[in-house]
């Protein structure tokens, strides 16, 4: 009986790439969408990392999809959100 070691590249990209998340105790966590990480002090953009089993995950192509995409592209590079004036009346 032969045991085969090596995965194919395809097998190793679908088990590393859609699992779903775990929470701290070890769970599955169905409710994070993503994770972003903020750029590093030496100029390094941070990261994005989708939740590809997450309740919340969007159709592809769609508004939501692509807005959910540049908002987590912009805190990985550096932007914040902006505060409002609490003097604007809105």
């Amino acid at each position: 009986m032969q045991h085969r070691l090596v995965r194919s590249w395809r097998e190793q990209y679908h088990r590393h790439h859609h699992r779903p998340f775990k929470t701290v105790d070890g769970y599955e966590d169905f409710n994070t969408l993503m994770l972003v990480t903020p750029p590093t002090s030496d100029g390094y953009p941070g990261s994005i990392k989708i939740n590809s089993q997450s309740s919340y995950l969007p159709k592809p192509s769609t508004e939501q999809a692509k807005y959910m995409i540049l908002h987590a592209v912009g805190h990985a590079i550096g932007f914040t959100h902006t505060l409002r004036d609490p003097n604007d009346g809105a």
